[in-house]
């Protein structure tokens, strides 16, 4: 009998911060890297001042240690969310066998998508402000890896 190997983590708990360009986490290693499917709970509440801010919560991988990164999931809050508290649940499945290729992408993953490709050796969060304005904001990502 073949059992399911799964690990729960927290990719980034929550403080309270402001941003004012691009932050990314630290790498949170995956035990067995080799993982097809994963959920990520992103809960998150920002407070946006100008109709043109956006803060993007971008679900990262890598297949190489770090040395390069792909976009898993993206959730982008606008103004129209903000001091709105929003919990956001993604899945990321297995990669089809159509033998599309996904292209990379560090950081500039169309708003709120989803990619489906394997899960690789680490997992990190990177987050993007975008307007004319700083955001202040808390937020966290959980992540269920699994086979």
């Amino acid at each position: 009998m073949i059992l399911d190997r799964s690990e729960f983590l927290t990719l980034r708990a929550t403080p309270s911060s402001t941003l004012t360009a691009t932050e990314t986490v630290d790498k949170v290693n995956l035990r067995d890297g080799k993982y097809n499917r994963a959920v990520f709970v992103v809960k998150a509440t920002a407070t946006l001042a100008d109709p043109a801010d956006e803060l993007g919560i971008i679900v990262q991988t890598t297949y190489d240690n770090g040395t390069t990164w792909l976009d898993l999931t993206n959730t982008t809050l606008t103004n129209a969310h903000s001091t709105v508290a929003q919990t956001r649940v993604q899945h990321v499945g297995r990669a089809s066998a159509s033998g599309l290729v996904t292209p990379t992408s560090d950081g500039s993953m169309t708003d709120n998508t989803v990619v489906a490709i394997p899960i690789g050796m680490a997992l990190r969060v990177m987050t993007i402000k975008a307007g004319p304005s700083a955001a202040s904001y808390t937020y966290s990502v959980t992540a269920w890896v699994t086979q």
